[in-house]
């Protein structure tokens, strides 16, 4: 029954990721246009940047160097908005890249 759901979703996955990057789009315009430039609105542009970029990249590049691409460049963008960003956070950004691609890696 699952396998069944699974295979009927494989067939329109580009369909939904159209989708996704068109809503995420959207919710990315609405944020930087309604909202004030808070902690709160500068996490949640930061998380809807991550999965625009994620979902754009994904069509041409694979799912590993789009993942971390869309992470590097969204918390990147999170550090420089908040005023953190410091050598230090680099460094401990970089450290958990590292583990994250040793977590990733395939067998």
């Amino acid at each position: 029954m699952i396998n069944r759901i699974f295979r009927t979703l494989a067939r329109f996955t580009k369909i939904l990721k159209i989708l996704a990057l068109v809503i995420s789009l959207g919710a990315l315009v609405y944020i930087v246009a309604y909202f004030s430039p808070a902690i709160v609105s500068i996490t949640f542009l930061s998380l809807i940047l991550a999965s625009v970029i994620l979902l754009f990249l994904s069509f041409f590049l694979s799912t590993f160097i789009s993942l971390v691409s869309a992470l590097s460049i969204s918390f990147l963008f999170f550090l420089r908005a908040t005023q953190l960003l410091s050598p230090l956070n680099l460094g401990l950004f970089v450290v958990f890249l590292i583990l994250l691609g040793l977590y990733l890696r395939k067998n």
